[in-house]
């Protein structure tokens, strides 16, 4: 951080890095805890990811678990076709099947990712913040820690209970007790 920049601080119990499926659930997952959540994507949404568009059924219900009705949801707004069954298939055409109880979808990470995100901004209260990077953390007592990131502004996360969720390294969890 620049000598002279202007750093606004922000007080959140937990502080959530990362909108993907990950860091969406936790922030579901906390919906009236009483915690003052910050969730923070260095994306602006909708994003492209290049891993997968493959959506498992456990997956689904997990997060029906944490948001119930997310299921449905799903099913009525985001496009996607179903499966039952695939297969990984080998250079020498030698392939092995795997068939599921319950379907899977296929539907565009950009797409499920917004849908998520969409989710928490319109089912809780978590404070959402998008296009801000994540680049160091610092802990400042033994019960805060500090985020500093860059972006177009520099922003200073202050915690009791700091997460960072997968989209940040190196990764760190922390409590206050």
């Amino acid at each position: 951080m620049n000598e002279g920049a202007h750093a606004d601080v922000i007080e959140a119990d937990v502080v959530i890095i990362g909108g993907g499926p990950a860091g969406c659930s936790a922030a579901l997952a906390l919906k009236g805890s009483g915690k003052k959540v910050l969730l923070v994507d260095k994306a602006v949404f909708p994003r492209e990811k290049t891993c997968g568009d493959s959506i498992p059924a456990h997956a689904l219900i997990g997060l029906e678990n944490v948001s119930p009705g997310i299921y449905d949801s799903f099913l009525q707004k985001v496009q996607s076709v179903s499966f039952r069954s695939s297969a990984l298939v080998f250079p020498n055409g030698s392939q092995i099947v795997f068939n599921w109880t319950l379907p899977g979808y296929i539907a565009e990470r950009r797409i499920f990712d917004g849908f998520l995100l969409d989710r928490v901004i319109v089912t809780t209260d978590a404070q959402v913040i998008t296009g801000l990077k994540v680049v160091d953390y610092q802990r400042v007592t033994d019960r805060q820690y500090v985020a500093i990131s860059r972006g177009w502004k520099a922003w200073t996360h202050t915690s009791n209970l700091f997460s960072i969720i997968p989209g940040f390294s190196p990764a760190i969890f922390g409590c206050s007790r």
